[in-house]
C-alpha cells in the first residue's frame, strides 16, 4: 500500500499510520464519528468497505448520487471519485480500507458474482439482524487490529474474521435482484464510455469534441445523449470531474499550483487559475488554505 496518510478529521488532521502500527495492505478507522468534509472530494487507493450504525448521508461516487441509512452498506471500489454531500450530525460509519491483494487468497462464494452487484448497487439496505452480525464482525476485526500480538499474527486472525465478513456481505448480495434497484447512468453503454474517457483522458483535453472524437460522435449528439441520461450538459460532467481531481491534489499533496496547472495541461497558470475560480468561486491557494 503507497498511502501514508489518511484523512481524519474535520481540521484536514493526516494520520501516519506507519506511526500507528497499520497492516500492510489494511486500514481501519477507528473513530465511526470522525468529522467527514462536506464537498470534499476522496480519492483512495483502496476499496472502502462501510456500515452505517447510526444516522444518514447522501455521497456522491463518480459524479453519481446515492443516499445512506441507517442499516445499510456502503461499498467503493478502489481509485473513485468520493464526495460527501450532506450527512446527519449521529452519523457513524464502521469502516475498513484494504487492498485487493490483501484478500486475494481467502476463498468467497461466487466471488464475481457478488462483485458485479456491488459495483451496481454500492449502497445496500439489509436487516437489524444483518447488520448486527457484520458489526460485531467489524468490533472483533477492531480488537485484532489492536492487540499486541506480531504483525504476521494480527494480520492471518483478521483475514481469517475479514473472510468470514466478506462471506455474509457477499450472500446479501447474491441474494439481490437487480431489477429492483436503480442502475447508475453512467452504465449506460454511452455514459460509461464518456465517463471511462474522462478518468483517461481528463489531463489531457477538456473539450467535448475531444471524447465525442474519441466515441466516433459529434459534439452535439454526444451532449444530447449526456444530458438526457443525466440532465446535466457533457461539458459539465468533464468539468466537474477535473474539478474535483483538483482539489484532492490540492487537499492531499503539496503540490503547487503552477505544477498542477502543468500537469493538467494548462497554457499557463494564470489560465488554470481562472478556471478553478470559475467553478469553485475561489483561487486554488485560497481553497487549499480554506
Amino acid at each position: 500500500m503507497n498511502k501514508k496518510e489518511i484523512w481524519k478529521s474535520k481540521q484536514t488532521t493526516r494520520l501516519d499510520l506507519k506511526k500507528l502500527g497499520y497492516l500492510n495492505n489494511f486500514i481501519l478507522l477507528k473513530n465511526p464519528n470522525a468529522e467527514y468534509r462536506i464537498n470534499e472530494p476522496y480519492v483512495f487507493e483502496e476499496i472502502t468497505f462501510a456500515l452505517c450504525t447510526n444516522g444518514y448521508a447522501s455521497i456522491r461516487i463518480n459524479m453519481e448520487e446515492y443516499a445512506i441509512e441507517e442499516e445499510s452498506i456502503l461499498i467503493i471500489p478502489s481509485d473513485h471519485l468520493i464526495e460527501l454531500v450532506a450527512k446527519s450530525d449521529n452519523l457513524e460509519l464502521k469502516t475498513l480500507f484494504f487492498s485487493f491483494d490483501f484478500i486475494s487468497d481467502l476463498s468467497l462464494h461466487n466471488r464475481y458474482e457478488a462483485i458485479e452487484k456491488t459495483l451496481r448497487v454500492p449502497c445496500l439496505k439489509v436487516s437489524q439482524k444483518d447488520m448486527s452480525i457484520l458489526a460485531e464482525f467489524h468490533s472483533l476485526i477492531l480488537h485484532l487490529y489492536d492487540s499486541d500480538d506480531d504483525v504476521i499474527i494480527r494480520e492471518n486472525m483478521i483475514k481469517g474474521v475479514l473472510s468470514g465478513y466478506l462471506t455474509k456481505i457477499s450472500s446479501l448480495y447474491l441474494s439481490i435482484d437487480l431489477n429492483q434497484y436503480k442502475v447508475p447512468v453512467y452504465k449506460n453503454n454511452v455514459m460509461k464510455q464518456f465517463i471511462d474517457l474522462i478518468g483517461l483522458y481528463h489531463k489531457e483535453d477538456r473539450t467535448v469534441n475531444f471524447y465525442a472524437d474519441k466515441m466516433n460522435m459529434t459534439a452535439r449528439g454526444l451532449s444530447q445523449n449526456v444530458y438526457k441520461a443525466t440532465g446535466k450538459m457533457a461539458l459539465v460532467w468533464i468539468n466537474d470531474f477535473v474539478i474535483t481531481k483538483i482539489k484532492v491534489l490540492l487537499r492531499t499533496t503539496n503540490l503547487t499550483a503552477t505544477q498542477i496547472s502543468d500537469e493538467y495541461n494548462f497554457p499557463t497558470p494564470s489560465l488554470f487559475g481562472r478556471f478553478f475560480k470559475k467553478h469553485t468561486g475561489m483561487t486554488p491557494n485560497d481553497f487549499r488554505r480554506n
